[in-house]
């Protein structure tokens, strides 16, 4: 569906606006591959599930869900714990800078009209001892409408 890339390109320029430190990962399912080009602060956005909604008479309405990944890496030390624990509350932050920012404006897309964006799932940290990063993934639903 050429909304769901609509949304997917959205996503990528509002999260590349509102963290401008982050850098887009060039791997977005296999998040271990990006530690090999530099896993410094980057994002991935990627499909997940999406089922049609109730809507209005002639339009389809759907909600689509999203994951947003955000990625840093840890210098491993003594207090690596206080380390990998500062990161993960960075992160989380930065998730909410972009949740706040997509709850209050939604998505602009001349493709659909977008009704809503929630945050409906932030998973627990993924911690890489094997590669020293750390990962939050939060899932976004984006609910949007589609005329027929």
């Amino acid at each position: 569906m050429a909304i769901v890339q609509d949304i997917l390109t959205a996503l990528d320029t509002k999260v590349s606006s509102l963290l401008p430190t982050y850098k887009k990962a060039k791997f977005t399912f296999d998040l271990a591959q990006n530690n090999r080009v530099s896993a410094k602060k980057i994002y991935g956005i990627r499909v997940d599930s999406g089922k049609s909604v109730t809507g209005i008479t002639m339009s389809a309405t759907f909600d689509q869900d999203f994951q947003v990944i955000l990625s840093d890496i840890y210098q491993p030390k003594n207090d690596t714990d206080n380390n990998i624990a500062d990161i993960i509350n960075q992160l989380h932050s930065d998730t909410e800078i972009i949740y706040r920012d997509l709850y209050q404006k939604r998505l602009d897309l001349t493709s659909a009209q977008v009704l809503l964006v929630q945050l409906v799932d932030l998973s627990p940290p993924e911690i890489d001892t094997d590669n020293n990063s750390v990962s939050l993934i939060a899932t976004f639903t984006v609910k949007y409408r589609s005329n027929l």
